[in-house]
């Protein structure tokens, strides 16, 4: 019944309020009453309906679910082809987090083994975030055509590749994905820069430092 609830609130927010909700929690580490602010100080956000804590709490649960005990994927439960992908991944989200994140649930260890064997040569911080946005719309039982998409033209791969993709969604011909995802598209050092100077500044503040612009 819970679970219903909490779904029946995010059908009822904008779309782009929910793919900036995840771009904050999951680039910026921030939290739900960060988030919350963020929303109501971005003028777009406002004139989109914004989000109430209690939505933004329990999409950031969903995207985040905490991985202590028992649903924490370890590596004495996976086998050897799992065990590599996994771990990369988690390599580097500690590396670009600064320590901030560096478990997965059980089930998005599952989707980072699935779009690795999918997706060739996506970057390991892209198969994270593929990871949970595909771990979190499941199990809300949401479609996923446009991540499916964005794995199968592969986009990263080739000028060519990218060209066609982009194409394909302003033809209208697949879905476009959250806009924190169309990066994967083209990763560049930039994005990466971004997201690890968003992780320093929280690490900053938390150790009482006076963060740097």
């Amino acid at each position: 019944m819970a679970q219903e609830q909490r779904r029946r609130r995010a059908r009822r927010i904008d779309a782009g309020v929910l793919a900036r909700i995840d771009d904050l929690a999951i680039n910026h580490g921030l939290g739900a009453s960060a988030i919350e602010r963020a929303l109501r100080d971005d003028e777009e956000m406002r004139q989109r309906g914004g989000a109430s804590l209690r939505t933004i709490q329990d999409r950031v649960r969903e995207l985040l679910p905490r991985t202590s005990g028992g649903d924490a994927w370890r590596l004495e439960d996976a086998d050897p082809d799992e065990g590599r992908a996994v771990l990369e991944v988690l390599a580097e989200m500690a590396r670009v987090t600064n320590g901030k994140r560096s478990s997965l649930s059980r089930d998005q260890a599952a989707w980072v083994v699935r779009i690795d064997r999918a997706a060739p040569g996506l970057l390991a911080w892209d198969r994270y975030r593929l990871a949970v946005a595909y771990s979190a719309r499941s199990a809300r039982g949401e479609p996923t055509a446009d991540l499916d998409m964005l794995v199968g033209f592969h986009p990263w791969a080739s000028e060519r590749d990218n060209n066609a993709y982009r194409r394909a969604i302003a033809d209208g011909a697949i879905p476009e994905p959250p806009r924190h995802l169309l990066s994967v598209a083209t990763p560049t050092l930039s994005d990466f820069a971004e997201v690890e100077k968003a992780f320093g500044k929280l690490r900053r503040q938390e150790e009482g430092e006076k963060p740097s612009d």
